[in-house]
């Protein structure tokens, strides 16, 4: 079961720690054309998965149509998330600033996806499936993004999919500051997860992504980062096993800087110079 639930379009939606919702089992989804804003003390306790979008309205295929502006025309289904939006349209949807510490269930997935997607806060899916997508999308600070799993590590999204292929929304541009991390680790068994980090336009990566296979057995995961058109990676990706294979790390950008690790990351609190032109 899926409940979703549309938000006043016409205002910002502030999640706040006495508003945090509390549901026994659906997955729900959170719209709001407008923008949504997770306060620092907002947390989540839920069953299933969470999909927050500023998009106005998702398609649900021969189904019909969720839609935040015209909720009569909506319908509960049941249905699972990964429903996907037009990304011709995500430079036109409201902003999503995430500052807290966000959870879901094992195996579940945590979805942002909007027009600009800032992630200060940290995500957390053990062994489940983070997507942070849109036109812009960073992850900034010391945000951290966590799928590692006893027995396999999980998958990550951020700004579309391998080598921006398939249906999942591509980013334009894609950030990640100095402080920032991504975790896919299998803790104890198992391989490595698998984490993207993508943009159509140009990429700035400067945190740290790990990959490992487990301690006890397992390969190493698989690691992209790339822009379609500029990389500038000044980061450190570990896909290593100490008991399997090494894993894989794919850059292949059409233009690529490689730089040492200075640690500016040109992150000044604000997405002007991490979104910006070079």
């Amino acid at each position: 079961m899926v409940l979703y639930s549309p938000i006043d379009p016409s205002t910002h939606s502030p999640i706040l720690n006495d508003n945090s919702p509390k549901w026994d089992a659906p997955n729900l989804w959170l719209l709001n054309p407008n923008g949504i804003n997770f306060d620092p003390d907002a947390s989540l306790d839920v069953r299933g998965s969470f999909v927050a979008s500023t998009t106005d309205e998702i398609s649900l295929g021969p189904n019909g149509v969720f839609s935040a502006t015209n909720p009569q025309d909506s319908q509960l289904l049941n249905v699972q998330p990964g429903v996907l939006f037009d990304n011709n349209r995500a430079a036109d949807y409201g902003e999503i600033q995430s500052f807290a510490d966000l959870g879901v269930p094992a195996g579940q997935t945590l979805s942002l996806q909007g027009g600009t997607v800032e992630v200060r806060g940290s995500l957390t899916a053990t062994g489940g499936r983070v997507e942070v997508l849109g036109d812009r999308v960073g992850l900034f600070e010391d945000g951290k993004i966590d799928v590692s799993g006893e027995t396999g590590g999980g998958r990550v999204f951020f700004g579309g999919d391998y080598q921006g292929q398939g249906e999942i929304p591509r980013a334009s541009r894609t950030y990640i500051s100095p402080n920032a991390r991504i975790n896919a680790d299998a803790l104890t068994n198992g391989d490595g997860g698998r984490v993207i980090v993508w943009s159509d336009e140009i990429t700035r990566f400067y945190g740290e992504i790990s990959a490992r296979g487990g301690s006890a057995s397992g390969d190493g995961g698989f690691v992209e980062v790339s822009g379609k058109e500029q990389l500038i990676f000044e980061g450190q990706v570990d896909t290593g096993s100490d008991t399997g294979n090494l894993g894989t790390l794919l850059l292949d950008p059409v233009n690529i800087e490689i730089r040492s690790s200075n640690g500016d990351g040109d992150d000044n609190g604000g997405n002007a110079n991490a979104f910006g032109n070079t």
